[in-house]
């Protein structure tokens, strides 16, 4: 009987074969080529963003209304104006603390002795982005767009008396509101008149509240708009006292 080696010699025919241990070990797992990879494309959408509108620096013709000609006659009290007595509330509890006349002459002789009627010349809407949320004070885009509008003031000599009127949506008391609209119509008149040297005397302010909204209160947009200060430029009537 011939001898079969594991090693790879040749061996001769056997009748009998001769037992061979096989160790795990030593077994080489074979090679199996891997099939090939085929990357497949994942197209991205190119995501769609808005473009940025620098609202800081928003020309006031931005912010402008146009008026029609036969707008309706508005009456302005005297007493509406920011030097009158009164005009700015007192503070209450759990409520901001009223902004201070610190440059306004009570002496000066008002432009208003009695209540008059006025047109609609000119109007500014400035939309909540000029102001927080539940707060009266001016933001730096608000202090900025104030500016855009003094600017037109000053180049404009058409316009006879400014009033701002305050609004606000349904949100929270009515009694509240009624404050906020006021305060903020007198802030942004308090800056017109300390920061841009605007006349004083020809500054009237109002606040309406959430009486007079531009759009439903029902929803979060309609909220948004309602919540604004307007800056109307009045002239005199035609048949105006």
């Amino acid at each position: 009987m011939n001898t079969s080696t594991v090693s790879g010699a040749t061996a001769a025919t056997a009748t009998i074969p001769e037992p061979v241990t096989v160790i795990p070990q030593s077994i080489t797992a074979p090679t199996v080529a891997a099939p090939p990879v085929v990357s497949t494309p994942v197209v991205v959408p190119t995501p769609v963003v808005a473009p940025a509108v620098p609202v800081a620096t928003s020309a006031a013709a931005d912010l402008e209304v146009i008026v029609p000609q036969d707008s309706p006659v508005i009456l302005v009290e005297m007493t509406d104006n920011i030097m009158s007595p009164g005009t700015i509330p007192e503070a209450s509890v759990n409520f901001p603390d009223p902004p201070k006349l610190s440059a306004i002459a009570t002496a000066a002789t008002p432009v208003l002795t009695v209540t008059t009627k006025t047109q609609l010349y000119r109007k500014f809407v400035l939309p909540e982005f000029t102001f927080k949320f539940g707060k009266y004070g001016l933001t730096e885009d608000g202090r900025s767009v104030l500016s855009e509008i003094a600017k037109e003031l000053e180049s404009d000599n058409q316009w006879f008396i400014v009033r701002l009127d305050g609004h606000t949506d349904s949100t929270g008391p009515e009694q509240y509101n009624d404050k906020l609209s006021s305060q903020r119509a007198i802030e942004y008149a308090m800056y017109l008149i300390n920061q841009e040297n605007i006349d004083s005397r020809r500054i009237f302010v109002k606040g309406f509240g959430e009486k007079a909204p531009i759009s439903t209160n029902a929803t979060l947009e309609g909220r948004k708009l309602n919540r604004r200060v307007e800056l109307l430029l009045l002239v005199r009537a035609v048949n105006g006292a």
